[in-house]
């Protein structure tokens, strides 16, 4: 059986991939998405994450994004970003995810 530092480090290896080859990850960019949200769950549960250790508004992505002013906490939804293609899509993703990362890293 793995412990949680086995499986935050594998957590932390899919999403680092998925930010580099996202298209390879998932069919769209709604499902990336989801798929980041989970891994970012799971991580979180692991490691014990909350928020008096990470500061108020990035515990999780769901909370990032609302920070950064998405009502509906879901990024690939938003009016900003209606009429853009899968790739342009992708690219606006792994930005803010990586924004979210680093946020969440120099706390």
């Amino acid at each position: 059986m793995k412990n949680a530092i086995e499986i935050v480090n594998y957590i932390d290896e899919y999403v680092f991939h998925c930010l580099q080859r996202p298209a390879m990850y998932a069919s769209s960019p709604q499902a990336l998405e989801d798929i980041l949200r989970f891994c970012d769950e799971i991580r979180n549960f692991a490691m014990e994450v909350n928020e008096v250790f990470l500061g108020e508004g990035c515990t999780s992505f769901r909370q990032f994004l609302k920070s950064k002013g998405f009502e509906a906490q879901a990024f690939t939804n938003a009016k900003e970003n209606q009429g853009l293609n899968d790739f342009e899509m992708f690219n606006k993703l792994v930005k803010i995810y990586s924004e979210y990362l680093n946020n969440k890293g120099k706390n």
